[in-house]
């Protein structure tokens, strides 16, 4: 269910909230109005990862065999 944080689904967004004891509008105010009834279905962001380069120096350096 873990889609449940990342876009918006009415059944489980409300199994949450109601398990949790809090009102929709108050965990996803990007999603809910104050009545519980979906404003928006556009999904939550991503954070952007920050990629090492390939080819880029390892942070200790390797043993070489014998």
């Amino acid at each position: 269910m873990y889609w449940a944080f990342i876009r918006p689904n009415l059944r489980a967004n409300r199994a949450i909230a109601e398990f949790l004891g809090v009102p929709l509008n108050e965990l996803w105010p990007q999603w809910f109005d104050s009545n519980g009834k979906l404003i928006s279905r556009e999904a939550t962001p991503r954070p952007e990862i920050k990629r090492i380069p390939r080819g880029s120096s390892p942070s200790r350096p390797r043993k070489r065999a014998a």
